[in-house]
């Protein structure tokens, strides 16, 4: 450890332990500076990083420090130049950690996608910092970020920036090929003059990332002929993977992927503007300030999952994306949470009991006509006119008939019977028809409204509706008995299977990327990690044959890493049943359970409301009937009155 070691003012340094290592130098921590830290090149550097060091040291602004590890002194031995001190972080994680939902839940374990934008929204203000200072960062990417519990970002490896001061220029002469716009692919960033727009190609990549859950947006599926291009070849031919014009790009997402489009117009179009051949052009990319505006309005647009509280998606979809993205993967994407019952720790029984408990109205049977009243004392009067007229007809017809009969020798040829008759007859009838038609045209308005009665009494459609809401419930209740069954099934497979849930474990600390696994470089572990593929507990040969791209040599190579890694697991009998493991199956159930209980919760409502019409259908038909058994009874014994039989 280097001796007696001073600032470029002469003020002493103290070492203390070594905080992190990097391929250029090591970080330790400063015993007399609690707030800094100091890098130490492990190699001589030359006259041009040290005059950018220095240089770096003297024009840090108050907002570059704050957001990044921005040279704050030059540390000296014996009069040369071997590092620097800057701002220390504490709590912060290397950004890659947030990205696939494996780490995030085991190093961000209340990350949610809501923390995700503020995330990416804060690395936009980190990189706006440094543009606004008039440098450019080159060689953006993950590696150079950091990010806190509460979604605070702190940019570091300053010291590779791109630095403009004056007129002298310190040049990245590094750059992830991932992360570099088409431009500038295959070409040697030695001495490259790097602009903004450069940056802002990275920054699309790292915020793409961010909100689509590791997948990056050249990683898709090939539509065109021949081979899979790597990433680095659908970059420089601006194959965006997630375009709205796939005739171009001749790339489709992969499989259960966040839609673009989930992510609304705004945020979509930046992304199109970022990766389409316009971008190239100078200034023709979203800049950071862009992005921080239009992610700031995505944050606020978010509603929260009835089914999943920690799923947060944007107002504007009518179905939350991560139950859909889940329920196809398997994966759980954001904190496992314990979906509570809105009623209670067993709210679908109670539920189901309430829905039982509902009283189901049954049709009135069809009623009886009632006995004839005593009619009116009008209809006893026109019948007895009635009958008191028929007689006069009767003795007058009689009368008319004696004459003729006298008169003739064959009385029924008698041409003056008939005469009299017929006219006699008709005036008769229409006498007897007004002074009774009152009586019997109230008789037949009744009869039709007994028969609407008798209608509405076998067409009770709530009551109907009802009884099928009821027996759509006994389906979701029968969902419901096996989903518990299955619950019960998996907690006890947690336990007869604990050593390959171990092994899963341990397996799933090891990240392919930057593994140095032969053959698979940061292009082709972005494509995996955009196949779900994270880890060593991913690799399967089926899940890799899959990928396009990945041939039998690299299969081999990827299990046969996996294989190593597996090696150096050791199975702990006593080790109980992991909590993680446990939250896992309660919240996979919880989900489906919640999901039943919405089911029934609809049908529930739905069910109150047929009843409660069924209700006030047989109420309306009771006060129907009971207002129209009496008239009824009275039109009856009115007819029979008015009538000149029974």
């Amino acid at each position: 450890m280097p001796p007696a070691l001073v600032d470029e003012k002469g003020n002493p340094l103290t070492l203390g332990s070594e905080i992190g290592r990097g391929g250029e130098g090591v970080v330790y921590g400063l015993l007399d500076r609690n707030n800094s830290v100091a890098k130490i090149y492990q190699k001589p550097i030359g006259r041009d990083q040290t005059s950018k060091i220095i240089e770096m040291s003297r024009c840090g602004t108050e907002e570059l420090i704050k957001l990044s590890a921005w040279p704050t002194s030059v540390v000296i031995d014996r009069g040369k130049p071997i590092g620097f001190v800057m701002k220390k972080f504490s709590g912060f994680r290397p950004a890659f950690e947030l990205y696939g939902p494996k780490l995030r839940l085991q190093k961000f374990p209340k990350a949610d996608w809501r923390f995700l934008i503020r995330t990416a929204s804060n690395t936009a203000r980190a990189v706006a910092a440094v543009h606004d200072a008039g440098h450019v960062l080159g060689d953006i990417n993950h590696g150079n970020m950091i990010v806190g519990q509460d979604a605070t970002v702190r940019l570091i490896d300053c010291d590779s920036f791109q630095i403009s001061i004056g007129s002298q220029t310190w040049f990245c002469d590094v750059g992830v090929p991932t992360h570099q716009p088409p431009e500038l692919q295959g070409v040697s960033f030695s001495a490259l003059k790097r602009s903004p727009n450069h940056d802002a190609f990275g920054l699309a990549v790292l915020i793409f990332q961010m909100l689509c859950l590791a997948r990056h947006p050249y990683s898709g599926v090939w539509l065109g002929h021949g081979e899979q291009p790597a990433i680095e070849d659908s970059i420089r031919a601006f194959r965006y993977a997630y375009s709205n014009n796939q005739l171009r790009t001749q790339m489709s997402p992969p499989p259960r992927s966040l839609p673009v489009a989930a992510l609304g117009t705004e945020i979509s179009s930046l992304f199109e503007q970022a990766f389409s051949p316009a971008g190239a052009r100078p200034s023709g990319r979203p800049s950071a300030r862009d992005w921080i505006q239009s992610l700031t309005r995505l944050e606020s647009s978010l509603r929260q999952c009835a089914s999943v509280p920690s799923h947060h998606f944007p107002k504007t979809l009518s179905r939350c994306p991560w139950c859909i993205i889940e329920s196809e993967s398997g994966t759980t994407l954001f904190p496992a949470t314990f979906v509570k019952s809105e009623i209670g720790p067993d709210g679908f029984m109670i539920l189901w009991q309430q829905l039982e408990g509902v009283f189901i109205p049954r049709s009135t049977p069809p009623p009886r006509p009632p006995s004839p009243s005593k009619p009116s004392s009008s209809a006893r009067q026109a019948g007895l006119i009635r009958k008191t007229i028929a007689g006069f007809f009767i003795v007058i017809v009689t009368v008319l008939w004696l004459v003729v009969s006298r008169q003739n020798s064959d009385p029924l040829d008698a041409q003056s019977f008939w005469v009299a008759f017929v006219p006699l007859s008709l005036l008769f009838i229409v006498l007897l028809q007004v002074i009774g038609r009152k009586f019997f045209r109230a008789k037949r308005e009744i009869d039709k409204k007994w028969q609407s009665i008798l209608l509405k009494c076998a067409s009770n459609d709530d009551a109907r509706r009802a009884i099928e809401i009821k027996e759509k419930s006994k389906t979701i209740k029968s969902e419901y008995d096996a989903i518990v069954a299955s619950k019960k099934s998996s907690l006890a497979g947690l336990q007869a299977n604990r050593r390959e849930r171990q092994l899963y474990r341990y397996l799933n600390s090891f990240r392919i990327e930057g593994a140095g696994i032969s053959g698979v470089g940061s292009g082709k572990a972005a494509t995996l990690q955009s196949f779900g593929i994270e880890t060593a507990a991913d690799i399967a040969e089926q899940r890799i044959y899959q990928i396009p791209g990945f041939g039998p040599k690299t299969v081999e190579k990827l299990v046969a890493w996996r294989e190593q890694r597996a090696q150096g697991f050791r199975f702990n009998p006593n080790e109980p049943v992991a909590q993680s493991d446990i939250a896992a199956v309660e919240h996979a159930f919880a989900q489906k359970r919640r999901d039943l209980e919405q089911r029934l919760k609809g049908l529930l409502s739905d069910l109150l409301s047929a009843t409660s019409a069924a209700a006030r259908y047989e109420e309306i038909l009771e006060l129907e009937k009971a207002s129209l058994l009496p008239q009824y009874a009275a039109a009856m014994a009115d007819k029979r009155a008015a009538a000149l039989l029974f």
